[in-house]
């Protein structure tokens, strides 16, 4: 029994070295890895990387009240509706009359636009969507459009909506643009 407590006692000396190195060297991975971790994160550039240095012909102050003058220009929207739009009740079917009694588009994209644009009609009381038009582009109108719902005869208050689209890629771009309007259904 003495000479297999001696043999077990010896294996485990002679394993115990190799556990306790095995052990320091997961030990000094697993520390090294978490230095690095949080080094990364200390260290990481706060800065877009697709940013440039601007030149300095770029970042001159009237250069860049040009570009952002540019901008603005490109993003107004320009609304034109008719405010008072009369609807025959049997048809849907939208009119408008200028100060002197001449036939007018309902809603208009002028030239200045630099964006396609779609107009809503909205109820005022309700919220129903009574048209939505395709996309008018610029210097473009809709002299008669149809309502997509039957209104009885008479006064009703509603937004003219005008949301700008991308001439190319037909996506919406920015804001709306909205104005108050009458529709009188006879």
């Amino acid at each position: 029994m003495a000479a297999a407590h001696e043999q077990f006692t010896s294996e485990m000396l002679k394993k115990k070295p190799r556990a306790a190195i095995a052990i320091s060297i997961v030990s000094l991975l697993v520390i090294a890895a978490l230095i690095a971790t949080i080094a990364s994160l200390l260290l990481k550039n706060p800065y877009d990387n697709a940013a440039s240095t601007l030149s300095a012909e770029a970042s001159t102050s009237d250069n860049v009240q040009e570009r952002l003058n540019s901008q603005v220009k490109d993003s107004i929207i320009w609304i034109s509706v008719a405010v008072h739009i009369s609807v025959d009740s049997s048809t849907g079917v939208c009119s408008a009359v200028s100060g002197d009694g001449k036939p007018v588009s309902v809603i208009d994209n002028i030239d200045k636009n630099h964006r396609d644009l779609q107009y809503a009609f909205i109820l005022t009381d309700t919220n129903e969507t009574i048209y939505t038009s395709g996309l008018i582009s610029p210097g473009s109108s809709i002299t008669n459009p149809a309502l997509s719902v039957s209104l009885s005869p008479g006064t009703y208050n509603a937004r003219a909506i005008a949301q700008g689209f991308d001439a190319e890629s037909h996506s919406a771009v920015g804001g709306t643009v909205a104005t108050e309007i009458t529709l009188n259904v006879k």
